[in-house]
């Protein structure tokens, strides 16, 4: 029996089963971009809308992937220092039966910001690449540039910012901020613990959302 977050998230999975972009190793080009992020923005307010309501940020993502039924652990000896996460769904077997059919490993040597980024990333991956009941490994590269230009890791992205800086969310807090500091890099530092991911995530975000100019107020 799954709970409706679950069945959410399933429903979701089956709306994008036949998607032209599912799982594609493509490089995106400008005409798949826009479609992509409206996908991404779509899917990850769908589950904020389902899990994460009103609610004040950082969105408790241990907590939604619990939900889930997903086993989150983390490795200090990942043997790249450049992989920051895997997914492995139905590998049971193969992982010696020790854990369940949805295991997501981040590397424990990340910050917490970017752990928490690799998991949004991983249920992206989970939501648009995977098919419900069938085998599905992934292995996440943040600083691999050639890689985020592939179709399914570029989606991956746009959903895990959105998820954990909704662009409502993100623009209030950040003009909040703007008000008491009036200093671009003090609010980006501040917006790192209002939303709790990294210094990167969060200049990434400015960029995406436009912010950060001078005649923002």
């Amino acid at each position: 029996m799954y709970n409706k977050l679950e069945q959410k998230i399933l429903d979701l999975k089956k709306e994008y089963q036949h998607d032209k972009y599912h799982n594609s190793d493509k490089n995106i080009d400008d005409n798949d971009k826009k479609l992509i992020i409206k996908q991404a923005n779509a899917v990850s307010n769908e589950v904020l809308k389902a899990f994460f309501r009103d609610e004040e940020p950082p969105l408790k993502i241990t907590s939604l992937m619990t939900n889930l039924g997903f086993d989150l652990l983390k490795n200090s000896q990942f043997p790249q220092k450049e992989l920051s996460g895997l997914l492995a769904l139905n590998l049971k077997e193969k992982l010696a039966g020790k854990y369940s059919d949805k295991v997501i490993i981040v590397n424990g040597q990340d910050s917490i910001g970017h752990q928490r980024f690799t998991i949004a990333h991983e249920l992206a991956h989970y939501i648009f690449d995977a098919i419900e009941g069938e085998e599905y490994y992934e292995a996440y590269y943040r600083t691999d540039e050639e890689n985020t230009k592939k179709i399914k890791e570029y989606r991956a992205n746009k959903f895990a910012a959105n998820l954990l800086m909704p662009e409502d969310i993100f623009k209030r807090k950040y003009y909040e901020l703007l008000d008491r500091f009036k200093d671009i890099d003090l609010v980006k530092n501040a917006l790192t613990v209002v939303f709790k991911v990294s210094y990167t995530a969060v200049d990434k975000r400015f960029d995406e959302l436009k912010l950060g100019y001078i005649n923002d107020r």
